[in-house]
């Protein structure tokens, strides 16, 4: 079987193993978000990994346009091979023959970067997540960013978007 250049194997359609395995549990993540509540979030929302993800239809609304717009370009987390990998309309995306595709995204990928952003979330204070504080300017009280300041300070309308998403899930109890 071929291997990708960090040495991993290759299926078929060109995707690694992991890969794989993690749509299909991306997939069944959209069926549980489709039917289960929390009374965390208003809206559907489901626990994983120890966070509570909701309400996918408000991510979709608020935050998604912020990542597609200033997160999940090609040199930036639109890649696979880049930390906090995002999907994104006309980049990045799960089936590899619709990369570049101005597409609207799938319910498994809209999933899979509600989660990843939430994954990041702060236990107690929203301001506090990493999702927040690495593209917050420093002098604003961010942490470096490779992709330098996203966020010129906490009154950013986007910053403000993914802010109050996160405060209306709360990490299940043991979470992160």
């Amino acid at each position: 079987m071929p291997r990708d250049r960090g040495g991993r194997r290759e299926g078929r359609d060109g995707r690694d193993r992991r890969d794989r395995l993690g749509t299909r549990a991306i997939a069944t993540l959209a069926l549980l978000l489709s039917i289960s509540t929390s009374a965390a979030c208003e809206g559907p929302a489901i626990v994983t990994h120890g966070v509570v993800v909701g309400p996918l239809d408000r991510f979709e609304v608020a935050v998604e346009p912020v990542l597609e717009q200033r997160c999940a370009q090609g040199g930036c987390h639109g890649r696979a091979d880049r930390p906090f990998t995002l999907y994104a309309p006309g980049a990045y995306r799960a089936d590899p023959s619709r990369v570049n595709l101005a597409e609207p995204l799938e319910a498994e990928e809209l999933a899979t970067n509600a989660l990843r952003v939430a994954a990041l979330a702060s236990s107690t204070d929203p301001e506090a997540s990493l999702v927040l504080r690495k593209p917050l300017a420093l002098s604003a009280g961010g942490l470096h960013h490779g992709g330098g300041d996203v966020f010129v300070d906490r009154t950013d309308r986007d910053y403000r978007a993914i802010r109050d998403w996160l405060a209306s899930c709360a990490p299940a109890e043991g979470g992160i």
